[in-house]
């Protein structure tokens, strides 16, 4: 099971991915987002795109851990 290098405080969970028969570590990514701003000071959108480059662009692999975005589903999702 990955993790995510000094961002404990992002996991929300544990999840089992059925197919490949692991757990995969759950992180919120508001919280990373959050944790990013309030360590290099910088403004919500540097943030944001510091971790889907950095940390959700660089996973390569079925067992890396799993980002949540919370919040309201735009319907579009489903079409």
């Amino acid at each position: 099971m990955y993790r995510i290098d000094g961002y404990d405080e992002a996991i929300i969970g544990v999840a089992y991915d059925h197919p490949v028969s692991e757990q995969r570590l759950v992180y919120d990514m508001a919280k990373l987002v959050e944790l990013i701003m309030n360590r290099d000071c910088c403004s919500f959108a540097d943030a944001k795109e510091w971790v889907e480059y950095n940390i959700a662009g660089s996973f390569t692999d079925t067992s890396y851990p799993i980002l949540v975005e919370c919040g309201p589903v735009e319907e579009t999702v489903f079409d």
